[in-house]
């Protein structure tokens, strides 16, 4: 009996470790689908595939991370607060959970001091992970916030030759050169790469046509 007990275990056994590795692989898919989501806008998707991903491996730091930036987008500061820093506690050398922190630093920011703390945390998420977009991209808006308004051009220009190609980074990067600095050309320098991978965006229409308008082109903008 024993013996004949054997081989259904061993197969009991082998379809639950199936089991767990599918589960990794769904929990995976489900960060993945909710992080494209997020770059769309779409944060109520994108908060519902991560939590759906979190309940699978609560440990899942791209999870944690993106969702903390949801949650500073809808203003919960404490939920945001969370994630970031179990983020964080889970992965101290990860920079992409490093920058999101900062970012959410930055809007809670009331004092130099605290700036300074959002500036410290978004240098160490470029030094943790020099090679990722979303660090430089996240950088950008921290010094931004901070108006180091050319410093954080070059974060964005490096955050897009690193790979970035949503229309975030043309969106923050050409307002900046554009309405901040008022270098026109500059502008024009991320509206038009933006339009040709979106070309359909409403608010880079909108702000390559006044930026062209600024400039005195009004025939070409019509």
């Amino acid at each position: 009996m024993k013996q004949s007990m054997l081989p259904i275990m061993l197969m009991v056994m082998l379809l639950l470790a199936g089991n767990v590795h599918a589960q990794v692989e769904t929990a995976d898919d489900l960060t993945e689908t909710g992080i494209a989501l997020y770059w769309e806008n779409d944060f109520e998707g994108a908060i519902f595939q991560l939590n759906q991903a979190l309940e699978i491996n609560p440990r899942d730091v791209a999870a944690l991370h993106y969702r903390c930036a949801i949650h500073r987008v809808y203003g919960n500061v404490m939920e945001a607060l969370a994630d970031c820093t179990f983020a964080l506690q889970i992965d101290q050398n990860s920079g992409e959970a490093h920058s999101s922190y900062a970012r959410l630093l930055a809007v809670l920011a009331t004092l130099p001091a605290d700036m300074e703390a959002a500036l410290a945390e978004a240098d160490l998420g470029v030094e943790l992970a020099p090679e990722s977009w979303l660090t430089h991209f996240n950088r950008g808006a921290v010094l931004s916030a901070n108006e180091a308004y050319p410093e954080a051009l070059d974060e964005y220009d490096e955050a897009i030759r690193l790979g970035m190609e949503h229309p975030h980074v043309f969106f923050n990067a050409g307002t900046v050169a554009s309405f901040t600095l008022w270098d026109f050309q500059r502008g024009l320098r991320y509206w038009n790469p933006g339009l040709e991978l979106y070309p359909d965006d409403p608010l880079m229409l909108f702000y390559r046509g006044s930026t062209i308008m600024n400039m005195g082109e009004f025939e070409v903008s019509l």
